[in-house]
């Protein structure tokens, strides 16, 4: 089922693993006094130390899966055509091809060309859904134990179907000059539906993520709105509880003005987002069907747009799905903004105790403002990359947009003269 490479990598993550529980369970406690012994802690913290050293080399390793005879630039554009072709989320990222495999799961296919072949290989990756599940319970002392086996999952998932369904697509390429997916006006429509609902997907899910996190909010303000009742209803202006209201009688009005604030804060949220997840849910939709009808080669039904039409009205909304991607920039990149967050929060910290908090000692001040200077610019860093890649990007979404459209306006345009 998996290569011989594959069983390599596992046996050394499976060594390291052990290396790290070892040292959990028998050295640190001995080499730092303060570590807290007791069987819960041990494994609570044995638990953290080997999410944290699976998410390290879970996601950093590429396992060969294949060499293919052509040009690197033919192999990836018609491996990234067949994924397209077979239903999945693909796209053509910068060093390689990321595809979907499910709500958790990705796989990055990155290609090396050397003296004519290009060499396959294949690295474990999640979706954003499966990126913000395992940091968060990577991060959270003590969810460690539920890291462990998502990882597992994803890392077993993505080599499976890496090495049966990806491997299979790369012997059934045909690279021939005549087989490119540019030149010809079938393929170049499969790939712009496929990327057509790649992208209204995408926003959807964006604009899905937000909707969740103005739903948390809202409980969250029911949350402070029934602590602000209960202290205001049940003490006097002195801060005194009032002997004159029952203990029950406050809770109880406190609980009504927390789920009134509460359910009315999330239907406002919900009728904020609701016809706009709705159109970008059925934009979606459209594109799935277009792309199942020219796979499949079955008749488009009475009513139902052509796969040209479509593309073409989507022409008018793909800045504004971009616009909701950019926006969720948090849920897409999760750990780009980790890195962001975890650099910024101490970086301004530092700078305002180097500026304000720390007057004693002059030399001490010059040293936490340099450090929060450092942190800032390294958040600053990370954050211009962040922007100046996703500005690339949708500059060049927009472009191979562009381009497929005036291909097939000349193409059809073409076949009507030749009529």
């Amino acid at each position: 089922m998996f290569n011989r490479r594959f069983w390599m990598v596992l046996t050394a993550i499976a060594v390291v693993e052990i290396v790290v529980a070892l040292a959990s369970i028998l050295i640190l406690p001995n080499v730092y006094w303060y570590y807290q012994t007791g069987a819960f802690l041990t494994v609570v913290r044995t638990a953290a130390l080997l999410a944290f050293s699976l998410l390290i080399v879970t996601f950093s390793v590429k396992i060969p899966i294949g060499v293919v005879h052509g040009d690197e630039t033919r192999v990836k554009q018609a491996l990234l055509h067949s994924l397209r072709a077979a239903g999945r989320r693909a796209s053509d990222e910068r060093k390689c091809v990321e595809c979907r495999i499910d709500s958790l799961t990705a796989v990055r296919v990155y290609l090396a060309g050397s003296n004519g072949d290009t060499k396959i290989g294949a690295m474990a990756w999640a979706t954003p859904t499966g990126w913000s599940l395992i940091l968060i319970c990577t991060l959270i002392y003590y969810l460690g134990f539920i890291a462990i086996p998502a990882m597992l999952l994803v890392f077993f998932r993505a080599h499976f179907y890496a090495d049966s369904e990806v491997r299979q697509l790369l012997g059934r390429l045909d690279l021939s000059p005549k087989a490119q997916p540019s030149l010809g006006i079938r393929e170049t429509i499969i790939d712009g539906l496929a990327e057509g609902g790649r992208l209204a997907a995408e926003a959807f899910e964006a604009r899905r993520s937000d909707y969740h996190d103005g739903l948390l909010l809202a409980a969250v303000a029911g949350m402070i709105a029934f602590l602000v009742s209960l202290i205001g209803l049940g003490t006097d202006g002195l801060g005194e509880w009032n002997l004159s209201l029952s203990l029950s009688a406050v809770l109880l009005a406190a609980t009504v003005l927390a789920f009134a604030c509460s359910i009315g804060l999330g239907y406002l949220v919900f009728t904020r987002f609701r016809n706009e997840l709705r159109i970008l849910n059925d934009w979606s939709n459209r594109f799935q069907t277009g792309l199942l009808i020219e796979t499949t080669g079955i008749a488009v039904p009475d009513g139902q747009q052509s796969s040209v039409e479509l593309m073409m009205d989507a022409w008018k909304e793909i800045p504004g799905w971009l616009r909701a991607r950019r926006k969720a920039g948090m849920y897409r990149q999760p750990g780009t903004w980790l890195a962001i967050l975890t650099f910024a929060g101490p970086g301004a910290i530092l700078l305002f105790a180097g500026l304000f908090a720390v007057e004693q000692n002059p030399v001490l001040r010059v040293v936490v403002f340099g450090i929060g200077f450092a942190f800032s610019a390294l958040a600053a860093l990370l954050y211009r990359t962040w922007k100046r890649e996703r500005d690339e990007e949708e500059l060049q979404v927009m472009s191979g947009w562009s381009d497929k459209l005036a291909m097939m306006r000349s193409r059809l345009e073409q076949h009507l003269q030749e009529l």
